[in-house]
């Protein structure tokens, strides 16, 4: 759903504004919709999703640290925490654009994730987040595994521990 976010003094209103007042999720205000509205976001972030993800919360981006800011910014490494503050960093987890698209079995602990399952989709799930370790054969649970730390591993372990 397509609304122009115009003042009365014909300037555009930022969506992170239009967010506090407007449930956005509620009128179907896409990811498309942002692009269109707001082409220089998307041109100035390559986590533009994620900043729209912020943006159609009612949160504005300088509401995070500066690493964060500068990882939406350049691309957000997965395998590093960004944030040193454990309730920010929770909180980002939620404007994550991650997909767990994955024929995999994770394993949450305290300051890391395991997964397991087939090598070649072990594989991808590393090359999507650019996770630095390497997938290796666990021998007393016969099948393979890839252990990691980071955002990715928080957003993981934060997820799956939702499910119940």
């Amino acid at each position: 759903m397509r609304i122009k976010f115009i003042s009365n003094h014909n300037k555009k209103v930022a969506l992170n504004v239009v967010g506090k007042y407007v449930d956005l999720k509620s009128i179907n205000y896409s990811y498309d919709d942002y692009t269109k509205d707001y082409p220089e976001k998307v041109e100035g972030f390559i986590e533009s999703k994620v900043l729209y993800n912020i943006e159609r919360s009612g949160k504005a981006l300088t509401s995070f640290p500066a690493s964060a800011v500068a990882a939406i910014r350049v691309g957000i490494n997965y395998n590093y925490f960004i944030l040193k503050d454990k309730k920010l960093r929770t909180e980002f987890l939620e404007y994550l654009d991650v997909s767990l698209d994955y024929q995999l079995d994770f394993e949450s602990f305290e300051i890391h994730t395991e997964a397991y399952g087939d090598y070649q989709e072990l594989e991808r799930f590393k090359n999507d987040y650019e996770i630095k370790n390497e997938i290796i054969f666990e021998k007393y649970k016969e099948k393979w595994h890839l252990a990691f730390s980071g955002i990715i591993s928080e957003y993981i372990n934060k997820k799956t521990s939702s499910k119940g």
